[in-house]
């Protein structure tokens, strides 16, 4: 990651009104998880040196947001939209941003579309059928939501938060036995993630 930094910088120097050794610093920010603010920074000037290319958006996203400018992230995946209408992803985070900015029944809704744009694009992202499910939870609809976790965990069985929502869709629905039995293997996932995780940290080190 270093190496991906310093190549980065030299890329910058050696060309600063180039665009893409500017996204290219980004991305090797980004990839450092470190200097969210140096992506963004990175980022910001390649979007100033060419305002209509959009494809490196979701990684300025994500840097804008972990800085705290998800406003600003909003925006940003707004104008990918505009030049990608089928970019799955950028329909995700864009609801994601949505649900995390403010709490009315208006960016729920909206994010909703974007959730079903996303998953009419690409099918089989456990996580997009999760947020969905979540809306769709909220509202009392728990057989639409039960039917897109079931299928989630199909998809990934690894993947816990669907099986956690697929428990409460279980219960909103009166199906006791089944959400039970969610429940217990929920518990068991989780368990099992905890005893992991610390070994491939290990691992990776």
């Amino acid at each position: 990651v270093y190496l991906g930094v310093e190549a980065a910088q030299k890329a910058v120097a050696l060309r600063p009104s180039h665009p893409e050794a500017w996204v290219l610093l980004g991305k090797a920010y980004f990839n450092q998880k470190l200097r969210w603010d140096k992506a963004v920074e990175a980022f910001a000037k390649a979007h100033a040196l060419d305002p209509d290319r959009t494809d490196y958006f979701a990684q300025y996203f994500d840097a804008l947001r972990a800085n705290g400018k998800l406003d600003e992230g909003a925006a940003i995946l707004r104008q990918r939209l505009a030049a990608a209408p089928d970019d799955a992803q950028a329909h995700y985070l864009l609801a994601t941003a949505l649900l995390e900015q403010r709490a009315d029944q208006a960016s729920a809704d909206e994010a909703q579309r974007h959730l079903e744009r996303s998953l009419a694009l690409e099918g089989d992202v456990p996580s997009t059928r999760a947020r969905l499910a979540q809306i769709l939870l909220e509202k009392g609809e728990g057989e639409k939501a039960a039917a897109l976790l079931e299928q989630a965990v199909l998809l990934d069985p690894y993947h816990a938060l669907s099986r956690r929502l697929l428990a409460r869709a279980y219960r909103q629905n009166r199906m006791v036995r089944e959400a039970e039995a969610v429940e217990r293997s929920a518990r068991a996932l989780d368990a099992y993630i905890q005893k992991k995780t610390p070994l491939e940290d290990a691992l990776a080190a």
